[in-house]
């Protein structure tokens, strides 16, 4: 049975709310901003960008992993401007795995793929 705090924040997201932030420190989060004022975002879930070793071939997985392990989900959270280089879209790849985890899985096609 889903916690209480599950159903508060499992809901469906649009996909143009859905945000990659570049951070001064570096760090590359993925977020959904929820309202917006001169000085700061408000985000729901976000998500730290994380990398593996590349393999063999010289590729690397990318997955996601809370920004904030130990705060409350149900709750949003405020990121300052000053903190932020840069604030893009990111792929729809990206909006699809980061709702498959945080949102309506439901809503989430996966791609069709020849099988020969």
């Amino acid at each position: 049975m889903l916690g209480s705090t599950t159903l508060i924040w499992r809901y469906i997201m649009k996909d143009e709310d859905i945000k990659l932030f570049m951070m001064n420190s570096g760090e590359i989060i993925v977020a959904e901003i929820v309202d917006f004022g001169v000085e700061q975002y408000e985000c729901r879930v976000p998500s730290m960008l994380v990398t593996e070793q590349p393999n063999e071939q010289g590729k690397s997985q990318v997955g996601l992993a809370p920004y904030c392990p130990y705060g409350d989900p149900a709750n949003s959270i405020i990121f300052y401007k000053t903190a932020i280089q840069s604030v893009v879209n990111p792929t729809q790849q990206l909006k699809d795995e980061y709702k498959r985890i945080w949102g309506s899985p439901s809503i989430v096609t996966p791609e069709k793929k020849l099988i020969v």
